[in-house]
């Protein structure tokens, strides 16, 4: 018997999973984007499944409200499974859908991509919170600053370092101090693309989230490769709740 499954997306993740339960043509999906990115966000994602049966699929942009917002449109829409598969680092938004889930009484469950490891002889500064993570960089360093454009406030503070920060969202640099250049871009396609960049920008440290995306990874191996510090901001902890990490183990329990 089909389901109604709400899943939360905005990852990779989420796109793949969205597909696959498509693909299967069991259930009605409704994908859930944050943001108000219009019409064009739509299109967008419908164009990356062209070849898909997207009549079971409806796409919705934007916030619910808070878990009160989210409850409401899970009972209005008859939801009976609630998937996460935001981006590790969206907090509020999986504690939010948790919450919702357990007023509803319906099932919760999350799809989330394994962590990065550190590899051993490689400098990984880990780093519990971004606070924490501006006080674990070096003295005078040039840094690459990976953690997005909302997350930049609290390095404000290291007037002794420069900061590149790069986004794909645009930003204003004014509003963060004369030491912080920008860069908006998508992380690099390859390796050799972000050591050109760091020895470009003679950068001697980077500072990111542990997203633990595939195309991310490719600045951390960069920064390997060329001796640099790491700083690796550690995940927030999320609702505990059962966690699929790839997309097979949970497209078989959806079947099951």
């Amino acid at each position: 018997m089909g389901r109604r499954i709400l899943i939360l997306g905005g990852t990779s993740e989420a796109r793949e999973l969205v597909k696959g339960l498509l693909d299967e043509g069991l259930h009605d999906v409704t994908l859930s984007l944050a943001g108000a990115l219009g019409d064009g966000t739509k299109a967008s994602f419908r164009d990356r499944l062209k070849k898909t049966d997207l009549s079971r699929l409806y796409i919705r942009i934007g916030g619910f409200g808070g878990p009160d917002g989210l409850s409401a449109y899970l009972q209005a829409e008859a939801i009976d499974l609630l998937i996460d598969a935001t981006h590790p680092y969206a907090a509020q938004i999986s504690q939010n859908a948790h919450q919702a889930a357990n007023r509803c009484q319906i099932g919760f469950v999350r799809l989330e991509r394994p962590a990065w490891e550190p590899l051993a002889g490689k400098c990984w500064i880990e780093a519990k919170d971004l606070n924490d993570a501006a006080t674990c960089i070096p003295q005078g360093a040039r840094v690459l600053l990976a953690v997005g454009r909302q997350s930049a406030k609290p390095f404000q503070a290291r007037t002794d370092c420069h900061f590149l920060l790069r986004s794909i969202a645009p930003a204003n640099v004014v509003d963060f101090g004369g030491n912080f250049s920008f860069c908006q871009a998508m992380p690099g396609k390859t390796i050799e693309e972000e050591i050109q960049l760091l020895q470009e920008k003679e950068i001697s440290c980077l500072v990111t989230k542990n997203s633990g995306a595939k195309r991310s990874y490719h600045k951390i191996a960069a920064a390997h490769e060329l001796g640099l510090d790491v700083v690796m901001i550690k995940r927030p902890i999320l609702p505990d709740c059962r966690i699929f990490n790839n997309l097979d183990t949970i497209l078989d329990w959806l079947k099951g």
